[in-house]
């Protein structure tokens, strides 16, 4: 088990939480911690590959399914579809084997969980990768993210892709050029 891994996830969950009031899913995990990571270079200890729904990490699913084994967290099926994730009583094994988080990543997991605590599935989609394109496709230009996104996911409209670059540019504290 790789409790540094399982550090990250706790703290995003239990950020996600304070900030939302509510239970996080597997999405907003997934996302929280690509975005966090990308934006403050945070090197968290998961890869990412561009997938169906946008960023994911097999890692992150890895680390909740043991995190639930030990009962670091509970995982909660929701009618219709999906789960939520709540700590657990284990999580203590976590801080006790894992160490702890550095104060910019909590700072960048908590500034990402403020950002997309409040978007809908979709939403998550679209801005994690407008990020992905501008971060590791190198793509700066506005239009250009936009239409890329549209390439990569055909089902998002174009003011679907028009304002993921928008709160792209929002989260970049400048204009995405």
């Amino acid at each position: 088990m790789n409790f540094n891994q399982h550090l990250f996830v706790l703290y995003t969950v239990n950020s996600l939480i304070e900030v939302s009031k509510r239970a996080p899913g597997r999405t907003l995990i997934q996302k929280t911690l690509f975005v966090a990571n990308e934006l403050h270079q945070l090197q968290v200890p998961f890869d990412f590959i561009l997938y169906k729904h946008g960023p994911y990490s097999f890692d992150v699913d890895n680390a909740i399914h043991e995190m639930s084994s030990y009962r670091a967290v509970k995982v909660d099926p929701v009618s219709g579809y999906g789960v939520t994730i709540t700590p657990g009583e284990g999580g203590k094994f976590v801080g006790k084997y894992g160490g702890s988080l550095l104060p910019e990543a909590k700072s960048a997991i908590t500034e990402a969980s403020r950002t997309l605590a409040p978007m809908n599935v979709k939403e998550l989609e679209r801005i994690a990768t407008a990020v992905w394109i501008y971060y590791r496709e190198g793509i700066r230009e506005p239009g250009r993210i936009s239409e890329r996104l549209r390439q990569l996911k055909p089902h998002i409209s174009d003011k679907g892709a028009q304002d993921a670059v928008g709160k792209l540019q929002d989260l970049l504290g400048c204009s995405a050029s």
